[in-house]
C-alpha cells in the first residue's frame, strides 16, 4: 500500500458503531463482523477524517510511547488486515496535502505524556455470517409503501 495514498471506509458494504471505547463492523458482502479497540479506534478515527498510512503512523507515533519503527509495523499490520477484510480502501480522488490536517479528534495522549502502546488486533467473527448473508440488508425506498390497493 502506497504510504501516502489516502484511506476511507469501504461504504456502503461496511457499516460500523462505536460502543464506548469500542468499534463494531460488519461488512455486508461477506457477512463477517468484527470488532477492535484502543489504538484500533484511533486508528479508524485517522480512516475516518481521510488520512495516510504516513499520517496515520505520525499520528499514533505522537500520541503513544513505543519506538517509530514498532508503532510502524503494527500500524501496517492492521491496516493490511483492514484492507484484507474488505474494511478500508485506497482513496485515490484525494491528494496528500499535510499531515496535520487529518489531526485526530479522539486526543489520544497529552503533549507532555504518552499513552503505553499496545498493537491494535482486529476481532473477526463468523457465526453470524449466514443470518447477515441470507437476510441482507439494503436500502429501501419507503414512499410507495404500502402499496394502495387499486
Amino acid at each position: 500500500m502506497n504510504k501516502n495514498l489516502r484511506l476511507r471506509i469501504n461504504k456502503p458494504s461496511v457499516v460500523y458503531e462505536k460502543f464506548d471505547d469500542e468499534h463494531v463492523l460488519i461488512n455486508l458482502d461477506s457477512g463477517n463482523y468484527y470488532s477492535f479497540e484502543k489504538v484500533g479506534s484511533d486508528i479508524w478515527g485517522f480512516i475516518q477524517s481521510g488520512a495516510s498510512e504516513a499520517e496515520i503512523i505520525e499520528e499514533i507515533f505522537q500520541g503513544y510511547a513505543k519506538s517509530l519503527s514498532t508503532i510502524e509495523d503494527a500500524v501496517k499490520k492492521f491496516l493490511s488486515e483492514l484492507k484484507e477484510e474488505g474494511l478500508i480502501v485506497p482513496d485515490e480522488t484525494e491528494e496528500v496535502e499535510s499531515t496535520k490536517k487529518h489531526h485526530n479528534q479522539n486526543t489520544i495522549g497529552s503533549e507532555t505524556k504518552k499513552i503505553n502502546f499496545e498493537p491494535p488486533v482486529l476481532s473477526k467473527f463468523t457465526n453470524m455470517q449466514d443470518f447477515l448473508l441470507v437476510d441482507p440488508i439494503h436500502e429501501i425506498d419507503f414512499a410507495d409503501w404500502p402499496k394502495k390497493q387499486t
